[in-house]
């Protein structure tokens, strides 16, 4: 991401300066500081997934989103984490990649919450977390 993004104006692309300009934190065993061009956006998470999740979500303000890894989606389902998941499903078979629920150890409900359907044949389909 970091290779493209920070590069991207909004005539190029847009919703890029949104995507700059949010605030991101990158969860890594191995970095100890986190660029985004010349963004002040980024940084790297000083406590472990869940004490960071649980504080970043008693800030007030806007949804927390997860681009790009499948191990952090796991882990923040089964912590209960998750309030809402938005899923694009793309028209693709791949024959390789990481399943996005693989390592899961109990089943969670979910309830439809929005479907939408693309000219380009992408489906969004929204779920909100129900209760166990």
């Amino acid at each position: 991401m970091t290779s493209h993004w920070p590069g991207v104006t909004e005539e190029g692309d847009p919703g890029a300066a949104k995507m700059n300009e949010t605030p991101k934190v990158v969860f890594s065993r191995s970095l100890k500081t986190a660029t985004w061009g010349h963004y002040d956006t980024a940084r790297v998470a000083g406590a472990d997934l869940e004490t960071e999740v649980k504080e970043l979500k008693s800030r007030p303000g806007k949804d927390i989103v997860i681009f790009g890894s499948a191990s952090i989606v796991q882990q923040l389902t089964e912590l209960g984490l998750i309030d809402e998941y938005k899923l694009w499903l793309h028209p693709v078979i791949l024959a390789e990649g990481k399943p996005l629920f693989s390592d899961l150890k109990r089943r969670h409900r979910l309830e439809l919450t929005e479907s939408k359907s693309y000219a380009n044949e992408v489906l969004l389909l929204n779920y909100r977390k129900m209760p166990q």
